[in-house]
């Protein structure tokens, strides 16, 4: 073999020498990158739990807020419990803290040292923080890097919308207000109001300053008593905006006291078969349901006098906030109006379908309602924003930051 031969075949066994070595930097580097892969990737999905943990509990406990120290109260209690029990098991997360403001970038007070200042302000209050506690990662095998353990805690921000001018989950009635006397579409708060049923099913209907129709439910298959039933009780929610044309039902067996009755009062635990707590729940509290008892909007809203529901263990906290469509007295057309604002009321008492022997107080004739007018702004359960339109005051929960 010539030397030129044994020269190349030495520099071939140093190459494979060398080769093994590259790869077993390369193999050693490739397990350090995929282990800090794992971990990495393990933190991540922690992070994105404990960020929809503290979403959820800022967005439900948005929605709670209502001017009053009951909406503070339940707030704190809803966070709690969506962050524990909605899902997000895995990391057991809780909440390090509940806190609110007035202002989006403002002060925010900890409901736990600083409930009542809170809650002296809750008329106020607009915006709901969350911090969830934090949560350690074991780390597996980038320990070198990211070192034995990984803890991080995530927050979440929510309150109230801009006014919107899409409403769902709306009383399906319409509230007629002569403009001429009230061109605001607006009541004194603390009052009661009586709002008078109107059975007038003809083919021209003419409605009288503060009284109400019952509205077509041609959107559910029939259109009779028992769509009115279920449509007051929020069997079957509905969507309605500012300028639409709503119609009036024409429909004798609809349009009538008993039907809006058996649903309306299912909102003060009050249930006539078929309907029952299974399949809409009463408020949260029904002070107010039997003869000779009355509440305040704001005692309502405080949590004063307070009695709870006996068919269902949970309850609404909203249920006696209910929404009306509002038109003027001058209608559209002889059996339709249209929409110039939507109102939040709060229900005072049950309605009679049938005052027989009596009436209850405050009232004359079956279908009559007893509500409080709960003011221009108040946070409701469901809307939508159409940028083409005037809107409300009302608002819906929203999530910030």
């Amino acid at each position: 073999m010539s030397s030129v031969s044994r020269r190349r075949d030495r520099l071939r066994s140093g190459e494979r020498g060398s080769i093994i070595v590259m790869t077993a930097i390369f193999m050693l580097l490739f397990c350090v990158m995929l282990g800090l892969a794992i971990d990495v990737s393990r933190i991540y999905m922690v992070r994105a739990e404990l960020q929809n943990a503290a979403d959820a509990a800022a967005l439900t406990a948005a929605r709670e807020l209502n001017g009053g120290t009951t909406g503070i109260d339940n707030a704190v209690t809803r966070a709690n419990n969506i962050a524990n029990t909605q899902g997000f098991g895995k990391a057991g997360v809780s909440l390090a803290s509940v806190e609110f403001a007035i202002n989006l970038d403002g002060t925010y007070w900890n409901a736990a040292t600083n409930l009542a200042t809170i809650k002296a302000n809750a008329a106020d209050i607009r915006f709901v923080r969350v911090t969830t506690q934090a949560t350690t990662t074991n780390i597996l095998f980038a320990v070198r890097v990211l070192g034995n353990t990984y803890a991080e805690s995530r927050s979440a921000v929510a309150g109230m919308s801009v006014g919107i001018n899409g409403i769902c989950k709306y009383f399906n009635i319409a509230l007629a207000v002569d403009p001429l006397t009230n061109p605001t579409y607006t009541w004194p708060t603390g009052v009661p109001q009586t709002l008078k049923f109107h059975d007038n099913v003809s083919n021209t209907i003419t409605l009288q300053n503060m009284q109400y129709i019952v509205l077509d439910t041609s959107w559910v298959t029939g259109g009779g008593n028992n769509e009115t039933r279920d449509a007051t009780a929020d069997v079957n929610p509905h969507c309605i905006g500012l300028g639409d044309i709503v119609n009036f039902s024409k429909s004798p067996s609809a349009n009538n006291p008993k039907g809006m009755a058996i649903g309306t009062n299912t909102r003060l635990d009050l249930y006539t078969s078929p309907l029952k707590c299974s399949d809409v729940n009463p408020d949260l509290n029904v002070y107010g349901k039997n003869t000779g008892e009355s509440i305040t909007l704001q005692q309502y809203l405080d949590g004063a006098p307070n009695t709870a529901p006996t068919h269902c263990t949970t309850g609404d906290s909203a249920r006696r906030l209910i929404i009306f469509p509002v038109i003027d007295t001058v209608v559209d057309g002889p059996t339709s109006g249209r929409v110039q604002q939507v109102r939040a009321f709060f229900l005072k008492q049950p309605i009679v379908g049938d005052c027989n022997p009596s009436c209850p107080p405050g009232t004359d004739a079956a279908g009559d309602m007893v509500v409080e007018y709960a003011g221009d702004s108040f946070v409701i359960g469901g809307g939508f924003y159409d940028p083409s339109g005037i809107s409300t005051n009302l608002t819906v929960a929203v999530l910030y930051k």
